[in-house]
């Protein structure tokens, strides 16, 4: 009986070693789907943090052109207004030279007719001047 006992312990052990031997191979293969979902997991990651970094250097590219523009924009208006202090001004000159201009015109036409008048006047003179010269030469008594 003790021979069966011993088969017994021993179909038990080699049960036992085969059950063992299949627990490990499981187990064995559990950690090779963890150390693989690990391996996926860190490229994930990895690849995350790349896309994360990308974004952020995006984020600061966006960031520095917004910034250029915002000073561009200022400097846009900052012309805008110099511009319309420019057209202002130049309005106001052209209606100083306008209205100096309407003073020429008027000068001018004064003086045309202090020269018609001026004409007038040295022809008259003149018709005079012969006149008397005539009368004084041919008619004067000496």
């Amino acid at each position: 009986m003790e021979q069966e006992s011993d088969h017994s312990n021993s179909d038990q052990s080699g049960a036992g070693a085969v059950a063992n031997d299949e627990r490990v191979r499981t187990l064995v293969a559990e950690k090779d789907q963890l150390v693989s979902d690990l391996t996926q997991a860190k490229s994930a990651i990895e690849a995350s943090e790349r896309e994360v970094s990308g974004a952020r250097r995006r984020i600061q590219e966006l960031t520095a052109e917004r910034d250029q523009l915002v000073s561009q924009v200022a400097q846009a208006r900052s012309a805008i207004e110099s511009a319309e202090r420019e057209v202002a001004a130049t309005r106001s000159q052209i209606q100083e030279f306008t209205k100096e201009k309407a003073r020429l015109v008027a000068d001018k036409e004064r003086a045309q007719v202090e020269v018609g008048d001026a004409r007038d006047q040295l022809r008259a003179l003149d018709a005079e001047s012969v006149f008397e010269f005539i009368k004084r030469r041919y008619f004067s008594r000496k």
